[in-house]
C-alpha cells in the first residue's frame, strides 16, 4: 500500500514540475502575446475570480469527516449528483484496483481532499495565468515609460501628467509656429508681388527718362541752331558796320573836296601875301604854329595808342598832354603880348599918318583918312586874341604904304589910300571870318577838352577792364584746373561705379554749350551729396547684414560639427549592427546544419532572413544617403567659405569707397566755393559791360555831333575827325573785347551747364544702380535666409531620421533577442517533450487505464499548446513585418523629400553662384567701360581744344543686351583712343597710366619699363 502511495506522490510531484515548466514557457510566450494590442486588451478585460467564490479544501475536509461517520446512504442523499457520480467512479483508488472502502477513514479523507484539489487546480491555474499576464503588461508599460518618458514607474502619476501636458504644449507651440510661418510666407509673397510691381514701375520710369533725355538732346540741337542764327545776325551787323565805314570814307572824300576849295582860297590869300611881305612872314609863322599843333595832335594819337598797350604809357601820355597844354597857354600869352605890341605900333602909325596929312594934304582930306584909320583900329579891336597875326600884317602893310607915300607924290598917296581902304575892307572881312573861326575854335577846344575828359574816363575804364580781363583769365585758368581735377575724380568714381557706364550718353559738345555743362556739373554735385548720404545709410545696413550673416555662418558651422559627430556615432552603430547581423547569420547557418529547427520555424526564419536582408539594403541606402548629405554639406561649406571671402572683398571695397567719398566731399565743397566766387565775378563783369555799352552809346552820339561840325570846319575839323576815327577804332576794339569776354563767359556758362547736366545724369544712374544693387542684395539675402532655413529644416529632418533609424535598429535588436529567446525556448520545450516521452515509455508498465488517461491528457495538452504557440509567434512576426514595412515606407518618403530639398538647395546655390559671377563680370565690364568713357572724354576735349572751335560728340546708348562682337569692337576702339590720347598728351599720361595698366593687364615692372621708354 505504502509503495503505491509513494508512486502516486512521485507522479504528483512530476506533474507539478511539469506544470511549473509549462508556466515558465508560457511566460515567454505570453511576452510575445503582450505585444499584440488586441490580446492585451482581452487580458485586461478578463476578470479574475474573487476569493469569496472559491471554496477552501479545509472546509471540504471537515465535510468528508462528517460523511465518514454517516452511512453510505446518507452520503448519497447529501452529496449532489456530481459528487455521487464521483463516488461511484472513485470506489476504486485511481491507478490501482484497490477499493476505497477497504482503506481506513483517514486515508480516505486525504484521498478525497486530494481529488478536490485536482478539481480546483485548473481554476487556480487560469487565475494565476491571468494575473501573470497582467503583471507582464504592467512591466512592459513601465519599460515603455522608462524608455520614452522621464518616468520610472506607473506610480508616478503626476510626472506622467506633466510629461503629457508638456507634449501637448509643445504641439501647440509647433502649431503656432507653423501658423506664423504660413503668415510670414503670405506676407513675403505679397512683398514679392509688390516688388515686381515696383520693378515694372521702375522700368516705365527708365523708359520715360530715356524719352526725356532724347527730348533734351533735341532741345540742345535747337539751341545750337538758334546760336547759329545769332551768329548770322552778328555777321549781318558787321556788314552794316562796314557799310557805315564806307559812308565815313565818302564823308572823308567830301572833306577832301572842301579842302581843295580851301586851297583855292589860300591861293587867293597868297596873292595878297605876295603884296605884303610882312604879312607873308606872319603867315609863315602861323603855318609853323599849325604844324606844331599838328605835331601835338600826332603826339596825342601816339599817346592814345600807347594807352592801349600799357598803363605806364597811358600815364606818360597824360603828363605830355598836360605839358602841351601848358605850352599852348604860354604861346597864347605870347600872342596876346604880340597883339599889345601891334596895338602900340598902330598908335604910332596913326600919329605919323596925322603928321603927314597935315603937311601934304589939307584939312578937308584929313577927315576920311582918320575915319578910315579909326575904322581899322576898331576892326583890329574886334579881332580875337589868337588871330592877331592878321592885324599885325595889316599894320605892316600900312607902314609900308606910309613909307612909300613919304617919297611919292600926293596922287600916289591918294591911290595908296584907296588901296589901303580896300585892304582894310578885306582885312575887316577876313577879321570877321577869323572871329567866326576863333569862335568855332573855342567851341572845338571845349569839345576837345570834353573829349579828353572822355578819353581819360575811357582810359580809366580800359585799365579797369584790363584788370578784369586778367582776373577773368586767372579765373579761367582756375576753372580749367578744377575741370582737370573733376575729370580725375570722375575717372575714380567711374572706376568704382562701373555699372552706370552702360547708361551714360556722350552729348554734343561745342564752345557755345560749355556754360550748360558747368550748370549740369553744379547740379550733379548737389545730387552726389544726397547720394553719398544714401551710401552711408546703405553701408551701415550692409554692415549689419554682414554681421548677421557672420553670426548665421557661426551657427551653421556649429550645426555642421554636431551633424558630423552624429554621423560618426551613426557609423559606429551601423558597424555594430552589421557585426550583430553577421553573427546572427552564422548562428542561423549553424542551426540549419545541425537540423534542430522545426519545419514551421524554418519558414519563419527564412522570412526573418528576407526581412534582415531588406533591412540591410535599407541600411546601405541610408549610408549612401548619409554620404550624399555629407557631400552636400561639404559643398555648402565651400559655398560658405566663398561667401566669407566675398564679404571680406566687399568690406575692403567699402573702405576704399568711403575714403574716396570723403575726398570727393571735401573737393565738392571747394568747387562750390569757387563756383560761387566765379558767378559773383561774372555778375560784376556783366555790370561793367553794361557801363561800357553806355559809354559806347554816348561816344556814338558825340561822334554824330562831331560829324555835323565837320561839314563846317577846316583842317582842325579833319584832326578832330581823325581823333573821332581813332576813338571809333578804340570803341570797335573795346566792342570786340567785350564780345570776346561775353563769348568766353557764355562758353564758361555752357561748360558749367553741361558738366552739371552730366553730373545729374551720373547721379541718376548712380541712384538707379544703387537701387538695383540694393534690390539684388535684398534678393540674395532672402535667398540666403531661405537656404539657411531649408538647411536647418533638412538638418532637423536628418536628425529626426537618424533618431527614427536608431529606434528601428534598437527594435531590430530587440526582435533578434526575442527570436533568440524563442529559439532557446523551443529547444527547451523539445527537450522537455523528449523527457516526457521517455517517462511515458517507462510508465507503460502501469495499468492501461492510467496510461491511456495520461496519454490522452498529454495529447490533449501538448499538441494544442504547441499549435497555439506557433500560430501566435507567426502572427506576431507578421505584425512586426508590417510595422517594419510601414516604417521603411515612411523613411523612404522622408529620404525622397530630403533628396528633393537637397537638390533644390544645391540648385539654388548654383544659381546664386552663377548670379554672383554674372554680377562680378558686369561690375568689371562697367568699370572698364566707365574708365573708357573718361579717357575718351579727356582725349576728345584735348584734341578739339587745339584743332576746332566746336566739339561734337555723338551720343552712344549702351544696352545690356549687346552682342559679343559689338563689345569687342567697342573695347578695341576704346583701347585705341586711350593709347592715342596717352601718346599725344604728355600732361595726361599720369592720369591714363592706371587705365592702360588695367586694360592691358600690365604689372608694375611693365609700367616702369613703359615710362622709361617714353622718357
Amino acid at each position: 500500500m505504502f509503495s503505491k502511495i509513494s508512486q502516486i506522490g512521485k507522479t504528483f510531484a512530476d506533474e507539478i514540475n511539469r506544470i511549473n515548466d509549462e508556466v515558465n514557457n508560457a511566460n515567454s510566450g505570453e511576452q510575445v502575446q503582450i505585444a499584440d494590442p488586441s490580446i492585451a486588451k482581452k487580458i485586461l478585460n478578463t476578470k479574475t475570480p474573487e476569493i469569496s467564490n472559491l471554496t477552501n479544501p479545509d472546509d471540504m475536509e471537515r465535510e468528508s469527516t462528517a460523511e465518514s461517520t454517516g452511512s453510505d446512504s446518507e452520503m448519497k442523499e447529501r452529496l449532489p449528483l456530481g459528487e455521487q457520480s464521483v463516488s461511484k467512479i472513485e470506489e476504486l483508488i485511481p491507478g490501482t484496483a484497490v477499493p476505497a472502502a477497504s482503506l481506513p477513514p483517514e486515508i480516505r479523507s486525504k484521498m478525497n481532499k486530494f481529488l478536490k484539489y485536482e478539481k480546483k487546480y485548473p481554476e487556480l491555474y487560469n487565475a494565476y495565468k491571468l494575473e501573470k499576464k497582467k503583471t507582464a503588461l504592467v512591466k512592459a508599460f513601465e519599460n515603455m515609460l522608462k524608455e520614452q518618458t522621464p518616468c520610472s514607474s506607473i506610480g508616478e502619476l503626476n510626472s506622467v501628467r506633466d510629461y503629457l501636458n508638456g507634449l501637448t504644449s509643445k504641439n501647440q507651440m509647433l502649431n503656432d509656429e507653423l501658423s506664423k510661418l504660413t503668415k510670414d510666407k503670405k506676407v513675403a509673397d505679397e512683398e514679392i508681388s509688390a516688388l515686381k510691381k515696383s520693378m515694372k514701375e521702375l522700368q516705365k520710369a527708365l523708359t520715360t527718362r530715356k524719352s526725356q533725355e532724347a527730348e533734351e538732346l533735341e532741345n540742345l540741337r535747337k539751341e545750337n541752331k538758334t546760336l547759329k542764327n545769332e551768329r548770322l545776325n552778328k555777321h549781318k551787323e558787321l556788314t552794316e558796320y562796314e557799310q557805315l565805314a564806307k559812308e565815313n570814307k565818302k564823308l572823308e572824300n567830301e572833306l577832301n573836296v572842301m579842302k581843295a576849295k580851301i586851297a583855292d582860297h589860300e591861293t587867293e590869300r597868297q596873292e595878297l601875301e605876295n603884296i605884303m611881305q610882312e604879312k607873308d612872314s606872319l603867315a609863315a609863322k602861323l603855318e609853323e604854329k599849325c604844324m606844331e599843333n599838328g605835331e601835338i595832335i600826332q603826339n596825342t594819337r601816339l599817346l592814345e595808342n600807347n594807352l592801349e598797350k600799357s598803363k605806364e604809357e597811358f600815364n606818360k601820355v597824360k603828363i605830355e598832354k598836360e605839358k602841351t597844354r601848358v605850352a599852348l597857354e604860354e604861346k597864347i600869352n605870347d600872342l596876346e603880348k604880340s597883339l599889345e605890341s601891334n596895338k602900340k605900333l598902330n598908335d604910332m602909325f596913326r600919329q605919323k599918318i596925322d603928321v603927314l596929312n597935315k603937311k601934304s594934304v589939307g584939312d578937308n582930306k584929313d577927315g576920311p583918312v582918320n575915319v578910315k584909320a579909326n575904322g581899322g583900329l576898331i576892326n583890329g579891336k574886334k579881332g580875337g586874341k589868337k588871330k592877331s597875326k592878321k592885324q599885325n600884317s595889316g599894320a605892316a602893310a600900312c607902314d609900308s604904304i606910309l613909307a612909300q607915300s613919304s617919297s611919292s607924290s600926293d596922287v600916289e598917296v591918294v591911290e595908296l589910300k584907296h588901296k589901303v581902304e580896300e585892304v582894310e575892307a578885306k582885312l575887316s572881312e577876313e577879321q570877321a571870318k577869323s572871329g567866326e573861326l576863333e569862335n568855332r575854335l573855342k567851341e572845338k577846344v571845349i569839345e576837345i577838352e570834353d573829349l579828353n575828359d572822355m578819353l581819360r574816363n575811357v582810359a580809366d575804364s580800359l585799365v579797369e577792364a584790363e584788370k578784369k580781363n586778367k582776373e577773368v583769365a586767372d579765373h579761367q585758368k582756375k576753372v580749367e584746373e578744377l575741370e582737370l581735377k573733376l575729370e580725375t575724380k570722375k575717372s575714380e568714381l567711374e572706376m568704382l561705379r562701373i555699372q552706370n557706364a552702360n547708361a551714360l550718353e556722350d552729348y554734343e559738345k561745342t564752345k557755345k554749350s560749355l556754360s550748360q555743362k558747368a550748370e549740369e556739373y553744379y547740379n550733379k554735385y548737389i545730387k552726389l551729396e544726397s547720394e553719398l548720404s544714401l551710401k552711408k545709410e546703405d553701408s551701415s545696413t550692409m554692415k549689419h547684414t554682414i554681421e548677421d550673416q557672420e553670426s548665421k555662418i557661426c551657427t551653421l558651422e556649429l550645426s555642421l560639427n554636431e551633424a558630423k559627430a552624429n554621423e560618426e556615432k551613426l557609423e559606429a552603430k551601423n558597424k555594430k549592427l552589421r557585426e550583430e547581423v553577421s553573427s546572427l547569420k552564422s548562428e542561423i547557418e549553424k542551426m540549419e546544419q545541425d537540423g534542430i529547427l522545426h519545419s514551421s520555424l524554418k519558414s519563419d526564419f527564412e522570412k526573418a532572413k528576407l526581412e534582415l536582408s531588406k533591412k540591410e539594403k535599407l541600411l546601405l541606402e541610408a549610408e549612401n544617403k548619409i554620404k550624399f548629405i555629407q557631400e552636400e554639406k561639404s559643398k555648402i561649406n565651400d559655398s560658405i567659405i566663398e561667401l566669407k571671402v566675398q564679404n571680406k572683398e566687399l568690406k575692403q571695397q567699402k573702405l576704399k569707397f568711403e575714403d574716396t567719398r570723403n575726398g570727393l566731399c571735401s573737393e565738392n565743397e571747394k568747387l562750390k566755393n569757387e563756383l560761387n566766387e566765379s558767378t559773383l565775378r561774372i555778375n560784376k563783369l556783366s555790370l561793367e559791360n553794361t557801363k561800357l555799352v553806355k559809354l559806347y552809346e554816348e561816344l556814338n552820339d558825340k561822334y554824330e555831333e562831331a560829324k555835323n561840325f565837320k561839314s563846317n570846319s577846316s583842317s582842325q575839323v579833319e584832326s578832330l575827325r581823325k581823333r573821332v576815327d581813332e576813338l571809333s577804332m578804340q570803341n570797335n576794339e573795346y566792342e570786340n573785347r567785350i564780345d570776346m569776354i561775353q563769348e568766353e563767359l557764355t562758353q564758361s556758362r555752357n561748360m558749367l551747364q553741361e558738366r552739371n547736366h552730366e553730373m545729374g545724369t551720373l547721379r541718376k544712374m548712380l541712384m538707379e544702380n544703387e537701387e538695383s544693387q540694393a534690390h539684388e542684395i535684398k534678393q540674395l539675402k532672402s535667398k540666403y535666409d531661405r537656404l539657411l532655413e531649408e538647411k536647418e529644416h533638412g538638418d532637423s529632418e536628418y536628425m529626426v531620421l537618424l533618431k527614427n533609424k536608431q529606434r528601428e535598429i534598437d527594435e531590430l535588436k530587440r526582435s533578434l533577442e526575442k527570436m533568440n529567446l524563442r529559439v532557446e525556448e523551443v529547444e527547451l520545450h523539445k527537450n522537455s517533450l523528449m523527457l516526457e516521452i521517455e517517462k511515458l515509455h517507462k510508465t507503460n508498465e502501469l495499468p492501461s487505464k492510467t496510461s491511456t488517461s495520461r496519454a490522452s491528457s498529454l495529447a490533449d495538452i501538448h499538441p494544442a499548446d504547441t499549435e497555439e504557440y506557433n500560430s501566435k509567434v507567426i502572427n506576431t512576426l507578421r505584425v512586426s513585418l508590417k510595422r517594419a514595412e510601414k516604417r521603411l515606407k515612411e523613411i523612404e518618403d522622408i529620404n525622397s523629400k530630403l533628396r528633393v530639398s537637397n537638390q533644390e538647395s544645391s540648385e539654388k546655390l548654383i544659381r546664386l553662384n552663377k548670379k554672383y559671377k554674372l554680377l562680378s563680370q558686369q561690375y568689371k565690364r562697367r568699370l572698364s567701360d566707365a574708365s573708357a568713357s573718361n579717357s575718351r572724354k579727356n582725349s576728345s576735349i584735348n584734341l578739339d581744344e587745339g584743332e576746332a572751335d566746336v566739339l561734337q560728340h555723338e551720343p552712344k546708348e549702351l544696352s545690356d543686351t549687346q552682342s559679343e562682337q559689338t563689345d569687342v569692337k567697342e573695347k578695341v576702339t576704346y583701347i585705341k583712343n586711350v593709347l592715342f590720347g596717352f601718346l599725344e598728351h604728355k600732361e595726361q599720361r599720369k592720369m591714363l597710366l592706371p587705365v592702360i595698366k588695367m586694360l592691358l593687364y600690365m604689372s608694375d615692372d611693365d609700367t616702369k619699363r613703359l615710362t622709361e621708354l617714353l622718357e
